[in-house]
């Protein structure tokens, strides 16, 4: 299972796992600001810029 996040910059990225999966682990974008996610292709994101967060298609 893949996630589509969409940054503020309008970058797209992949990461492992489900959508829900992480918004259950940081209680939603607003509350974990300061939190950094890392990309499949080993780029760090900070949950701050994150717009979207949806499931991708394989």
């Amino acid at each position: 299972m893949k996630t589509k996040v969409t940054t503020v910059d309008g970058k797209i990225h992949l990461i492992n796992g489900h959508p829900e999966d992480y918004m259950k682990q940081v209680n939603g974008l607003g509350v974990s600001r300061d939190m950094t996610i890392r990309t499949m292709a080993g780029q760090k994101i900070k949950m701050a810029d994150i717009m979207m967060m949806q499931l991708a298609k394989e």
